[in-house]
């Protein structure tokens, strides 16, 4: 590149512009190096060749340098110029350098850093190849002393265990050697054993006997009680009244019979209710005497509620002393009641059974009930004695519940009651649903008051005939055998149970 003043302008190069790095003179050789071709500085003497063809240039041009045009620009002048051989082979400078230093020695200098550079890339490479070695190198190193650390630890930890083990080991050691040391004494201990269960086994069987004998003397002496009872004190007969009786023995009556008859009727007849109601009707019917008192043996107490309806509003139909039919038949029905009462609940003392209802006998008796009242006391009544049925093993579906002394005849019955067991109760020998209602209707339709005059039961007893002199004994070897004791509070259980099946 040549000089130019401050005023030039910047020049382009020619088409045919090249630098070439070929050597027309042969004195440049070429070298080869870290893979780039290059050219070698040129020698002393050719230095000088090339210092006298640049002077003998300059003048030269000097003469004619303000004649010429730069053949790049064609615009600008120039003091001085290049000729195609230095611009070929880079002998050329900068006009402003500091430093004169030829496009060649740039160029070359160039060179050498490119191959410094790639010298010390190399050499970098090595380098950092070490580094990364003697990291890796101190990363396991590291590690392993990381896995000699918990190899120790498990070490240390396993030979604490095993000296714990040891130990035990020691004491399980021990514990043998006097075990085997006492192994001769165990047989001995066994054969005991075995005697002392046997002894026990037999013991419990006497006791089991002993126990199944005392219930059987506590079955007998309770069925003994209960036949004193209904024999001496509450005897129990089934009977036909003797009007019945006579007038199935007399086919052919006279005229002045037929006429004491007819005023005999006329006599029971009275006008209650709107109809005429005949108050010897249940004559003919079979009845159950208990005491003195009978009951009609179907349960019909209309007797007594007629007898009441006519007496309802305390008007007396018949004089003080005369005693008229239905009065005679409610007082017998009531009376029958009270002995009826008394007999059920001395049975359920007897058979150590609680009845599920309270009742005081001395109700029928001592005061006038309404209709209401005397159908629950009844209803009351029929309920206790099917319960006491129920626990003695009688087979309820063969029972009426009106049937009220006809119910305890079957309980009295030992060939169809189990009477004075003790034991569990057969569920399946429980009242039907049909029988529990009609028991309970006159039961759930009491007043409050009503109910709390009958649980506080009164103490007193009922005053019965004088007893004769008690004969012996019955034999006891006649009654069955008992059955297992039951739990006064697995009675309570059933009892329960069975009264509220409607629920």
């Amino acid at each position: 590149m040549a000089n130019s003043s401050s005023s030039d302008e910047s020049c382009k190069a020619p088409d045919n512009f090249r630098i070439s790095s070929a050597s027309t003179n042969g004195e440049d050789e070429e070298s080869d190096v870290a893979g780039y071709t290059t050219k070698r500085r040129p020698t002393a003497a050719t230095k000088e060749l090339l210092k006298d063809a640049n002077a003998k240039d300059r003048n030269a041009t000097t003469g004619m340098g303000a004649h010429m045009r730069c053949p790049l620009c064609h615009s600008c002048s120039a003091s001085r110029f290049h000729c195609r051989n230095c611009v070929r082979n880079g002998n050329i400078t900068h006009s402003q350098a500091e430093r004169p230093e030829s496009l060649t020695e740039k160029q070359q200098r160039y060179i050498n850093l490119q191959a410094g550079l790639k010298t010390f890339s190399t050499r970098y490479e090595r380098l950092i190849g070490q580094h990364r070695s003697n990291e890796d190198r101190l990363m396991a190193i590291k590690a392993k002393r990381k896995q000699l650390e918990l190899l120790q630890q498990l070490i240390s930890g396993t030979g604490q265990r095993l000296r714990v083990l040891g130990e035990r080991r020691d004491e399980l050691r021990r514990a043998n050697a006097e075990k085997r040391k006492n192994l001769p004494k165990y047989p001995d201990k066994v054969k005991m054993l075995e005697n002392y269960v046997l002894d026990r086994v037999e013991k419990i069987e006497k006791l089991r006997e002993t126990h199944l004998g005392l219930l059987d003397s506590i079955k007998q002496a309770a069925r003994r009680s209960i036949q004193q009872l209904v024999t001496y004190v509450f005897p129990i007969a089934e009977v036909v009244l003797k009007e019945e009786q006579q007038r199935r023995a007399s086919v052919e009556r006279t005229e002045e019979a037929e006429t004491i008859a007819a005023l005999a009727d006329a006599k029971n007849t009275s006008y209650i209710r709107g109809k005429w109601v005949f108050h010897g009707s249940g004559i003919s019917e079979v009845q159950y005497r208990i005491v003195g008192p009978s009951l009609p043996a179907n349960g019909d107490y209309t007797a007594y509620l007629d007898w009441l309806a006519d007496n309802k509003d305390d008007v007396p139909k018949a004089t003080a002393n005369e005693i008229t039919p239905s009065r005679f038949e409610a007082y017998r029905i009531v009376g029958a009641l009270t002995y009826t009462a008394q007999l059920t609940q001395l049975l359920s003392f007897y058979l150590n059974v609680r009845l599920p209802h309270k009742i005081a006998y001395g109700d029928f008796c001592r005061k006038l009930l309404n209709e209401e009242q005397f159908r629950r006391k009844i209803s009351r009544l029929n309920s206790n004695i099917m319960y006491l049925a129920y626990t003695q093993q009688v087979k309820l579906r063969a029972l009426i519940e009106q049937h009220t002394l006809e119910n305890l005849l079957a309980i009295l019955d030992l060939e169809r009651s189990d009477l004075g067991r003790y034991g569990h109760l057969d569920v399946n020998n429980a009242p039907l649903m049909k029988s529990v209602d009609s028991l309970l209707i006159g039961i759930e339709t009491a007043t409050e008051s009503e109910s709390e005059d009958e649980n506080s039961l009164r103490m007193d007893w009922e005053a019965v005939p004088s007893l004769t002199p008690q004969p012996e004994l019955a034999d006891p070897n006649l009654m069955p055998a008992a059955n297992q004791q039951s739990t006064i509070a697995f009675v309570r259980m059933a009892a329960t149970s069975v009264l509220r099946w409607i629920k």
